[in-house]
This record gives C-alpha cells, structure tokens and sequence, in this order.
C-alpha cells in the first residue's frame, strides 16, 4: 500500500470545538498508522484547510477523532482502530 496522509476531524456536541487528528501510514516505514497532529479550535481548522490545499484527503468521523486524539504524537493507533483507519485508507488510496 502507497503513502497515505489523512485527516480526520468532528466537532464536538458538548461545546462544538472542531477537532483534527492528522494521520500518517507508509508501508515501509510503519507497521500501523501513527497520530501525526492533533489540533482544537483554530488549530483544527488550520490543519483541515492545510490538508484540503495539499490534496489531503479529510474525513469526518467524530469518535474516531476523539478516540485518536487521545493518541501520543509519532505513536501508532491503537489495535481495536485498525479496521475503521483502514478502511478510510483503503477508500481514499483506491481514489487517488
């Protein structure tokens, strides 16, 4: 599998502040996925215009933001995450 570069966001429903997680994937280079950013508020609208203006692909998926958010930077997602990140990788690479 290709290079992939993704990015996730969701606004809350409790105080309805945008939040993007930024993912990585390279075959050669990882085993999974790892959290590349996350950002709220401004941050995370700054990372979904800078995604969309480098042709990353952007997704929305608000608990599997939350979830990853909760991620360490430069760490692989977590196992119970692998078929849902996979599946939008496997869409969004099949697209290119």
């Amino acid at each position: 599998m290709p290079e992939v570069d993704l990015a996730m966001n969701r606004k809350s429903n409790i105080q309805k502040i945008p939040l993007a997680v930024a993912l990585d994937y390279s075959e050669s280079n990882a085993s999974a996925p790892t959290v590349e950013g996350v950002g709220n508020g401004e941050m995370a609208k700054e990372m979904q215009r800078a995604a969309r203006r480098y042709g990353v692909p952007v997704v929305e998926n608000k608990e599997l933001a939350s979830k990853l958010s909760q991620v360490g930077l430069k760490q692989e997602i977590p196992l119970d995450s692998y078929r849902e990140v996979a599946k939008i990788l496997l869409k969004h690479t099949v697209e290119k």
